[in-house]
């Protein structure tokens, strides 16, 4: 039979707050307002970016967040826009990412980022 007693937390887990949800939600609302409006493209690359630092610690709800900055920065598709490019994403509008890679693995290698926060961001790092 397998002991998984080890493997049992001493941590209770920590249910997220709803100052934290309402934090996620206005930084979302900041970086998607931006990506509409602004014409440099660093504007929101750099707010999904402090989105997705911030709410991959998170244990909670963040882990929305996390998909959602991955989106607009990695993977994102525009439907109607296909026969001019497949790559709509923020990272695709810079001519150089190098920095912004390197945030999303930092993210991905981070100890203080939840599990999924960090398959996400390194599947993100390798697209």
């Amino acid at each position: 039979m397998l002991s998984l007693a080890g493997c049992a937390s001493t941590r209770a887990p920590e249910a997220p707050t709803a100052s934290d949800d309402a934090t996620l939600v206005a930084m979302f609302d900041e970086a998607t307002r931006a990506e509409q409006v602004e014409r440099d493209p660093h504007v929101p690359i750099d707010r999904n970016l402090a989105l997705l630092e911030r709410a991959a610690a998170d244990r909670g709800t963040g882990l929305l967040a996390v998909a959602a900055s991955l989106d607009a920065l990695v993977w994102r598709q525009a439907f109607g826009l296909e026969r001019a490019s497949t790559l709509h994403a923020l990272a695709f509008r810079v001519e150089d990412a190098t920095a912004l890679e390197a945030r999303i693995a930092k993210v991905a290698a981070s100890t203080t980022s939840s599990p999924w926060a960090r398959a996400l961001a390194g599947q993100a790092a390798l697209d």
